[in-house]
């Protein structure tokens, strides 16, 4: 049996991630029925980025603004997985992710919860964060920051940030010195300190509790979370 090219398994290690960002399982079976190299994945996937984006647009003139919020997103998070493990050509790579960051901001302001942009300032540069708040229930609301991995980003956490919103808890997908769109201006290092200014930041907003902030992270930030909760019990101790 001949061996699965590197790039192709690599490809099927991240299904997980994939489905749980918002793919649709088909769309991925699909452009793996046609898969001979990287170009396949990124033209397989992008053609469904570019529907959901016409999507969005018809549903946008139509006034179906929840629609077009979703189609939106959708469609930004397509981008992105379009290009997230592909670094031989970065020119593109960085093209196509900059139609990712554009889809999706298009989108924020129509889904409900909206999704609202932070830039919290660090040092002499600022951190990317996505904040959504319940609709129901009343502030301040208990928060759950959502810390990436090393190349995964805030737009990711869609899904999940729908399952904490309907049990009442606000969300903060936060990127870090060297997550996301933060990595322009800073590597990974000295992470605590900068989670402290976002920490700072965000409890100081009135509608958010202060004593009810936890923290989920996935890879890498799965590794941080702990951290993170222990250095918030001994600066904040209530």
């Amino acid at each position: 049996m001949q061996e699965m090219p590197a790039f192709i398994r690599s490809l099927y290690n991240r299904v997980p991630r994939f489905f749980a960002g918002g793919m649709d399982p088909c769309d991925f079976l699909e452009v793996m029925k046609t898969m001979e190299n990287w170009d396949d994945w990124i033209r397989g996937i992008t053609k469904y980025a570019n529907e959901r984006l016409a999507l969005a647009e018809e549903a946008l003139a139509d006034n179906r603004q929840l629609s077009a919020g979703e189609y939106f997103l959708s469609a930004g998070i397509y981008y992105h997985f379009a290009v997230l493990s592909y670094f031989e050509n970065l020119e593109q790579k960085a093209e196509v992710k900059a139609k990712s960051l554009k889809a999706y901001e298009k989108g924020m302001g129509l889904v409900k919860p909206s999704v609202r942009r932070l830039d919290i300032p660090h040092d002499s540069y600022t951190m990317a964060a996505h904040l959504r708040l319940p609709l129901t229930g009343k502030a301040p609301y208990p928060l759950v920051f959502l810390l990436p991995g090393v190349d995964s980003v805030k737009e990711e956490y869609f899904p999940f940030s729908e399952v904490l919103l309907k049990r009442g808890l606000a969300t903060l997908a936060f990127e870090g010195p060297g997550q996301g769109e933060t990595r322009a201006f800073a590597p990974m290092v000295d992470y605590e300190r900068a989670f402290i200014s976002a920490f700072d930041y965000i409890s100081a907003m009135p509608e958010i509790c202060e004593e009810r902030i936890s923290i989920y992270g996935r890879s890498m930030g799965g590794y941080l979370a702990p951290e993170l909760l222990l250095l918030i019990s001994v600066l904040k101790p209530w």
